[in-house]
């Protein structure tokens, strides 16, 4: 491959020098190299701007969410202290770490720059901008192996009960907090850098596109979202895909040893089965936790009709698709919604409803010989 862009290259070369090449007429304008740097170092500082504001956007969006639906995640639960901290050198190349200077106003000290909502380090008093200095004991400095240091004392520290930590506040002055982690579900939150409008879950983590995070209007259409992908984790329907599609290869694999060629027609089939009631089940529930996080469900169906105008293709139902036609979601949201407020209301536990399980058929009495 490098050989063949290495001929293209000749030969267009050739052809400019040639002059069988059209170019331009016009007098182009001359720039000067350094204002061009300067211009470079000025986009990318917006760049990671506008990518860190979506960042902080979705975590702290997410974290609530996590935290309020441990119940549902069994043992797939972590400790958290809810905070996301950073030095300058948690940017790896140099113009990345130019680029944090100017757009997030950091250094070579490790600093909180985000603290979620409801998390015990919001509790503790801790504000954004404060140094760490300590975490048990153990100094984080403002050295390029700070950073390194702080992520293994994070690692080697997450099962402790208390953590303390010793802060340099924004005022100079130093204090201490000891403070107690929480359980939140077990499940990363990734910021996607794709433009497209898109959300999935691969049964780990959740990921939100940074075109997803724009297009979602209001605080509640993004946590509609997220929990729309919690949902997929919670009640295991990537691990039930690929069981379909597991069973569906065995019966591909059947049918080639009896010369049939199904060239995976079966566990791709097989693989796809279900996905618009598992999209639907995922709409349900994940109207449940937002609304263990305590936010509103009212009005939130409206985000379907908002795709809908995005993606006309999408209202029509197709039995083929992998996800129910807008109108569908809207009108199942909008019922589910109904069913929380009720359930709010009559101050029931909010526990979605699950499928009656079918009775066992009834066995037949025992004969006894001689009975009549």
């Amino acid at each position: 491959m490098t050989r063949i862009r290495s001929i293209f290259t000749i030969i267009i070369s050739l052809c400019m020098l040639s002059g069988c090449l059209v170019a331009p007429i016009t007098a182009s304008i001359k720039l000067d190299e350094g204002a061009i740097a300067n211009e470079a170092k000025k986009q990318r500082e917006i760049a990671l701007k506008d990518q860190f504001k979506q960042f902080k956007k979705l975590q702290s969006a997410s974290w609530p969410l996590l935290a309020a639906n441990t119940d549902l995640c069994g043992d797939d639960t972590r400790p958290s202290l809810g905070f996301y901290a950073a030095s300058v050198y948690s940017f790896k190349d140099k113009d990345a770490q130019l680029a944090a200077r100017g757009a997030l106003n950091i250094d070579s000290n490790t600093r909180f720059l985000i603290i979620y909502p409801g998390s015990p380090v919001e509790n503790s008093g801790i504000e954004v901008g404060d140094i760490i200095h300590s975490i048990n004991g153990k100094i984080i400095p403002s050295t390029p192996k700070g950073n390194s240091i702080f992520r293994e004392t994070l690692k080697s520290n997450k099962d402790i009960d208390v953590w303390n930590i010793e802060v340099v506040k924004k005022d100079g002055g130093g204090e201490s907090f000891s403070i107690n982690p929480t359980q939140i579900c077990d499940y990363g939150v990734v910021l996607s850098g794709d433009d497209n409008v898109n959300a999935y879950a691969d049964g780990k983590n959740i990921y939100l596109t940074q075109g997803m995070i724009r297009f979602a209007e209001t605080d509640q259409e993004l946590n509609l979202i997220i929990s729309h992908e919690i949902a997929h984790n919670l009640m295991g329907h990537i691990g039930a895909k690929k069981t379909n599609y597991a069973l569906g290869t065995i019966l591909d694999v059947i049918a080639a040893v009896y010369g049939i060629d199904t060239q995976n027609a079966i566990g791709k089939a097989t693989g796809s089965a279900y996905s618009q009631q598992f999209e639907a089940e995922a709409d349900y529930v994940g109207l449940y936790v937002m609304a263990k996080a305590g936010y509103q469900v009212n009005g939130v169906a409206d985000f379907w009709r908002r795709m809908a105008a995005l993606h006309p293709g999408s209202i029509a139902t197709n039995h083929g698709a992998s996800h129910p036609a807008t109108p569908e979601r809207f009108l199942s949201i909008e019922k589910s919604a109904v069913e929380i407020n009720n359930k709010l209301i009559a101050n029931k536990p909010l526990v979605f409803d699950l499928k009656p399980r079918k009775k066992a058929p009834e066995k037949a009495a025992p004969k006894v010989f001689g009975a009549h």
